[in-house]
């Protein structure tokens, strides 16, 4: 499945199955770093919730009651792909996790997407967190024009500041992509075994 738009119109350049529902993996985290981008100040202080070591997978390796700038996680969510971020985006932006998905939904239908349901901020694997390539696409068209956003996606290597956990400070970017092609400019990867490997990017040429 995939789409290429043009993103000063929007035109559909190329297509291949781009409505039909799929599992988004970490590609997810571009609506909630966007959400993250336009719901605070970039030097506001989110801090993690007790529950934080309970969320799987990928990870910045948060302590509970651990502070950092909303900046500085973005960068976290964005190029280590940090699940345990993303839990931490929700409960400070939404109260929950459910709650901020309602916030995705809600955003994302705002957009125009039309065939997207999240139910969590990081796309570990539920059969109802769905999407397609073309709204993914029109999710990327849109939070690129965030200048916070679009800064960090095109980031390949970040040391964070952060209150705890001193000696885990370096984000590196998962996009093999950025530093192959002078025109990338982001944006996303993921992976699961049910959702396989996912990849949304954009690119600057001419």
């Amino acid at each position: 499945r995939g789409v290429i738009l043009d993103d000063a119109t929007g035109k559909v350049l190329w297509e291949k199955d781009a409505d039909t529902p799929a599992f988004p993996a970490s590609t997810t985290k571009i609506m909630t770093g966007l959400l993250l981008a336009e719901t605070g100040r970039p030097d506001e202080t989110v801090t993690a919730p007790a529950d934080t070591q309970s969320v799987k997978e990928s990870s910045m390796h948060l302590m509970p009651g651990e502070q950092i700038r909303a900046e500085e996680l973005l960068y976290a969510l964005m190029l280590r792909s940090a699940n345990d971020g993303c839990h931490a985006v929700a409960v400070h932006v939404a109260g929950s996790d459910e709650a901020f998905a309602k916030l995705m939904n809600e955003r994302a239908a705002k957009i125009g997407c039309r065939d997207t349901t999240f139910v969590n901020p990081h796309g570990l694997h539920d059969p109802r967190h769905l999407t397609t390539a073309y709204d993914l696409a029109l999710m990327a068209r849109e939070a690129m024009k965030n200048e916070l956003f679009a800064k960090v996606v095109r980031t390949q290597r970040k040391t964070v500041v952060r209150s705890l956990n001193l000696k885990d400070t370096v984000m590196v970017s998962r996009n093999k992509w950025l530093p192959l092609d002078p025109s990338a400019l982001g944006v996303k990867t993921g992976y699961t075994k049910p959702a396989g490997h996912c990849f949304v990017g954009c690119a600057e040429r001419n």
